[in-house]
This record gives C-alpha cells, structure tokens and sequence, in this order.
C-alpha cells in the first residue's frame, strides 16, 4: 500500500531570540557559499527574469554560520531555513531570531538563504540537500564542532523543504538525477541524511522525489512500502497555531502523514490565527522555547525523552 504525504498552505513567523546562555563567537556571521562553480539548476534557468524577483540574477545559495565561541561545547548543528512562500525568504522575523535561540541553548546554527522563484521548488530542495552535505564535507575544516549530529529546522515552505530533504531526498536523490547537466562533485558524495527535522507552519511539498513541480494542494507520493531505501522512523518536531485556518485541517492532516513516515511530536497553541513568535502572547506560545529545546536534548542523547524540561 502507497503512503501519501498530504501537502497544505500555511504561512507563518518565528522566533523571539532569547539571552545568550552560549555565547556566539562573532557579531558579524561568516557566509559560506555551498555550491561550487556550477548549481545544480533546471535548463529553463537561463532564460529567468529577476526583474521581480527577491534576489538579484548573481544570488548564490549559502549558509550563514552562527557559531559557538567554544565548539567542544557544541550540543549539535542545526540548519535553518526560513518561510516566504517560495517567493522570498523571512530571514529578520524568522531564521535569524531562531539561530540566536538555538546559540542560547548550545547549538551551532545555520542559516540557509535556498533559492527562491523564479527557480523551482526542486532546485531549493537541493540547496537544503547540498548544506547538509556541504556542512559535512567542509565543517571539520572550518572547526565546527559536532558533526555528527546534525538537523533541519524550517518554517512555512523553508519547513517544506526540511521535511523534503530529509524524508523523499536524502541520500535517495542525487543533484544530477533531477538536473542532468550537472556534474555531481566530492561535496555531493557525502551522506545528506540527518539526525531530525523541524516544522513550524509546514507548507506542503510543490514537487515529487524526480523533481517535477506539481499542484501544491495535491498529495504527493513519497514512498511505497517495502521500500529497501524507506528511512528509519526519523525524529520530527511540527507545531502551529490551532485557530482560524489552521483549525480547517491542514495542519493536522499534515501532521497526520508526517507522523507516518516519522516519529513526530506535535504542538498546536489554541486561539492563535496566524503567526506567532515564543513571547508570551498567546496562551501557550511561551512553551515553545522549552519544548523545543527538550526535543533537541532528547534527540541528541541530552537526556531521556520522557523528562520535562523546565529550561
């Protein structure tokens, strides 16, 4: 029997920073571009106008690297990939807030700036897909700390394609098997899997595992069972607000075919009916913080799933 992940539309902001309990190593954040000469883009890309678009015709995807001062510290990495629809990206009200909190608890963060329209959703799947591998293959390098445990945190369609990367993606597709005229290099023979993936707001999934763009209200294939290649049962983390569109169903059918492909822990805040940070708000909202936090601690091996935490 098929599984379908069903796709929705939600859009949303992220992420009141909080009092560095780690302190970051630079105010100024280094960026690292992570393709090489060539992106792995569709033919069409050419021929794009950028006349509208939120990036200029140069834009080169890359991750902005908020590091720990002391990386023997480091509890993990985390890569964040902010929401926009698709067509931009919320960097200021939402990745950048949310990679000053993940410092505050000890994570290293990384925000990712993926592409946006013109390109195709495919091609910003495959830039998720490419900084976890990048990370991997140059993050020694470069003296970030805890390689080995690493997850994708998104918001709206930054979370669309987190949970891509992590469920259809992964190791399963190469960049050349969804655009031929790339050459795949050493950086795209590392593993891409990760150790779990965050929603917030989850937009859907608007392309297939060949990289085909389809109907974004449309269910989408993900996996068949019996699947030699299916993944573990991988570490998920999904809330939303639980009012207004939201309570239409979206959200939790989301939730219900994610939970079907993964072990995923959900939280939804009612009376909130559209985004919401971490302050105190909403009713609940507060909570975040400390729920996300006891997600990662448990997940990484911090400490056992079932302890509450109270930071």
């Amino acid at each position: 029997m098929k599984r379908l992940l069903s796709t929705i539309l939600c859009l949303g902001l992220l992420f009141s920073a909080l009092p560095a309990a780690f302190a970051q190593a630079d105010a100024s954040p280094e960026r690292w571009e992570i393709w090489g000469e060539a992106m792995a883009t569709e033919p069409e890309a050419e021929g794009y106008s950028f006349e509208k678009a939120f990036d200029p015709a140069d834009f080169r995807p890359a991750l902005t690297a908020y590091l720990l001062d002391d990386q023997s510290a480091a509890k993990g990495n985390v890569i964040v990939c902010s929401g926009g629809g698709d067509r931009a990206r919320s960097n200021s009200g939402e990745g950048e807030p949310a990679c000053e909190f993940l410092n505050s608890i000890g994570y290293n963060a990384f925000l990712l700036d993926y592409r946006v329209k013109p390109y195709r959703s495919a091609s910003a799947t495959l830039d998720v897909q490419r900084a976890v591998r990048w990370l991997k293959h140059n993050g020694g390098s470069r003296g970030v700390g805890a390689l080995d445990r690493i997850a994708l945190m998104g918001f709206s369609a930054g979370a669309m394609h987190c949970y891509a990367e992590a469920i259809a993606f992964s190791d399963r597709v190469t960049p050349d098997s969804v655009y031929s005229a790339y050459v795949c290099d050493e950086v795209d023979a590392e593993p891409a899997d990760v150790a779990a993936v965050i929603c917030v707001y989850a937009a859907g999934m608007p392309h297939d595992t060949a990289g085909d763009d389809v109907d974004i209200k449309a269910p989408i294939l993900l996996l068949e069972e019996g699947d030699a290649n299916a993944p573990e049962q991988l570490p998920a983390f999904f809330f939303a607000g639980a009012s207004g569109h939201f309570a239409s169903g979206f959200c939790v059918t989301a939730y219900q075919a994610l939970n079907a492909l993964t072990d995923c822990e959900l939280h939804m805040y009612a009376g909130i009916k559209g985004p919401f940070g971490l302050g105190t708000e909403y009713d609940g909202a507060d909570q975040m913080r400390s729920q996300l936090d006891a997600f990662l601690g448990y997940t990484f091996g911090y400490h056992d799933r079932n302890r509450q935490n109270a930071s």
